[in-house]
């Protein structure tokens, strides 16, 4: 008993370490035993498990389509935010929307007729005897820039004397005193032409063009190249114009526009 006395920690502490020895040597069994339980109960589950069903994605992918394939912003024509629509009174005092660039500026003018002028030499008279004989030519240039130089302007030739500043007489077919043709040799083009008195020479040098805007009631008439006219707030040169159309430049954006012209206007 005295010896229990004086060591009973030690005693004690010989217990616990004893029992700790017992525990940690049980321990491994007991760790393999649970991861075994363990196991066991991971592969009940996986075998008693219900395959879920597919999800319903079509509600989600049209809202990724809709984000994908949205639609194009107009920012012309008749979308109004970003191009109001323009409303203009005409002529008659009625108020016009316009929707269209066709019904105003130079898309909206129209070309009513288109006439050709003329480059012309014709045999006016024929004076004197076989021997002695004169021929009146009449010259007339339509295309000529100043109105004075469009008339007819007569210059007389004879086999003594043949030149002029327009043509020079190289040939009389027939009696002198009634030809059946004259044949000029033009002073600038360096060609021949043959006239006669029911016969004159005919060129088309260039063409005038009557035209109309219907939203100021604005008609122009016998229009030629080089000439302005105004309509829809702008002043348009006249560049060229064709057989078959008129040129156009704004004078404020030095913009052109082509013209067609059509027998239906």
């Amino acid at each position: 008993m005295e010896f229990l006395r004086k060591h009973y920690e030690k005693v004690i502490l010989s217990v616990i370490l004893a029992l700790l020895a017992i525990a940690l040597a049980l321990l491994p069994g007991r760790i393999e035993s649970i991861r075994t339980q363990l196991q066991e109960h991971r592969d009940s589950l996986i075998k008693s498990a219900k395959n879920y069903p597919p999800i319903n994605m079509t509600e989600f992918l049209a809202a990724l389509s809709g984000i994908t394939n949205y639609p194009v912003i107009k920012l012309s024509g008749e979308h109004n935010l970003f191009a109001p629509v323009l409303w203009l009174i005409d002529a008659n005092g009625q108020i016009v929307k316009v929707v269209s660039e066709k019904q105003v500026g130079p898309e909206a003018l129209k070309i009513t007729k288109i006439t050709p002028l003329y480059f012309i030499i014709s045999l006016e008279r024929v004076s004197g005897s076989s021997s002695s004989s004169s021929y009146m030519i009449g010259i007339t240039d339509e295309s000529a820039i100043k109105p004075a130089d469009r008339k007819t302007r007569t210059r007389y030739v004879s086999l003594t004397s043949r030149k002029t500043e327009f043509f020079k007489l190289d040939e009389v077919k027939g009696d002198p005193a009634n030809p059946e043709a004259l044949v000029l040799e033009l002073t600038n083009e360096e060609k021949k032409i043959e006239i006669s008195k029911d016969k004159p020479y005919k060129e088309v040098r260039t063409y005038v063009a009557d035209m109309r805007y219907d939203m100021e009631n604005a008609v122009f008439t016998n229009k030629r190249t080089n000439d302005v006219i105004t309509f829809a707030g702008d002043d348009y040169r006249i560049e060229d114009i064709r057989p078959d159309g008129v040129v156009l430049m704004s004078e404020s954006s030095t913009r052109r526009f082509i013209i067609k012209y059509t027998q239906q206007q």
